[in-house]
């Protein structure tokens, strides 16, 4: 998508068709206005276009305050500050690229110290309204999942 390509959806997501028409007669009456805006968007589109190699962003603001403009695809998934924090962008960067070379990573996770990464979830009480929080780790998790897995595998294996 080029730099007149953003702008026309820009402006047209953002903007009723009066107020289109309106911003696009004074832009056509105003020719500095109309140099003031291209240098605005030619840089704004140079600074968003900086390649993000490991996934990893830096900028203005703080972890949560979303100061920074993200241009994603469909189907991309974005993580806070803290959850990058807690697992690591090397971690991260590991799984994106074992993910987009098809490797398997179940390999790539059993490299990882997963005791480090703390999880928080909440449970419903089977027969009640009632739910209780756990707390564990992501190794804890990973133990479970596995081992539910496996008795689900032996209840298939003997049917």
């Amino acid at each position: 998508m080029n730099d007149t390509d953003n702008v026309d959806y820009f402006i047209d997501e953002n903007l009723v068709p009066e107020d289109q028409d309106y911003l696009m007669g004074v832009i056509e009456s105003d020719q500095r206005l109309e140099m003031i805006l291209d240098t605005i968007i030619s840089r704004a589109s140079e600074t968003m276009q900086e390649p993000i190699v490991d996934g990893s962003v830096s900028g203005p603001g703080t972890g949560t305050s979303d100061s920074i403009d993200a241009k994603l695809s469909d189907g991309e998934f974005v993580f806070t500050a803290k959850a990058v924090e807690k697992i690591g962008v090397e971690t991260l960067t590991t799984l994106m690229a074992a993910a987009e070379a098809d490797e398997d990573i179940g390999d790539i996770l059993d490299g990882i110290d997963l005791k480090g990464i703390k999880l928080k979830r909440t449970v419903g009480i089977e027969g009640s309204d009632k739910t209780i929080e756990i707390e564990e780790t992501a190794q804890e998790r990973k133990d479970e999942i596995e081992s539910r897995i496996a008795s689900l595998e032996g209840m298939a294996a003997s049917a």
